[in-house]
């Protein structure tokens, strides 16, 4: 005996064998939705995920971090910018607790010359972003560092510290 055909809630059309046939639905619009999800969720995965496999700064991966120890400062410094506009500033240095800044006196020439060439290569409008100057602070710290390293009882550079920062 042939079973009766019943309406089932949906689109009402029937098959060839007699069960109800769903209209596909579209890929497209799936594809439209989870690609920039998708997206998403790697570039999020890199800038997450990145700087916990590397860590915060490859250079310093393998420095044991020592406390903070004496502060030693330098000369206000004015130079030129490579653009001809003039920068005025205070910087000191964040020695480790075992560093002894009785050796610094002796680098301190080298040291300002290295702050005047390096600032000299950036221009105004660098400095004046803020990433700009993380920049140059973060050159000055690797340029120094092995200047204040020769000094006498090895004092260790932690960061070099802006005191003050004038640029026109």
């Amino acid at each position: 005996m042939a079973k009766p055909a019943t309406a089932v809630a949906g689109s009402g059309k029937k098959a060839a064998d007699g069960s109800d046939a769903q209209p596909k639905k579209s890929k497209k619009k799936l594809l439209m939705i989870l690609v920039p999800v998708v997206l998403v969720l790697a570039v999020a995965g890199y800038f997450v995920g990145l700087p916990m496999l590397v860590g915060k700064h490859p250079a310093h991966a393998h420095a044991v971090a020592l406390p903070p120890g004496p502060v030693v400062d330098l000369p206000q410094i004015t130079t030129n910018l490579a653009d001809g506009h003039i920068i005025q500033i205070g910087l000191a240095m964040q020695l480790s607790s075992k560093s002894l800044p009785t050796g610094i006196p002796a680098v301190q020439p080298r040291l300002v010359n290295t702050v005047l060439a390096t600032l000299g290569t950036f221009t105004y409008p660098q400095l004046l972003a803020p990433a700009g100057r993380l920049q140059a602070q973060q050159l000055l710290e690797a340029k120094m560092a092995p200047l204040v390293a020769s000094a006498k009882g090895s004092p260790q550079l932690q960061t070099v510290y802006f005191t003050s920062f004038v640029i026109q």
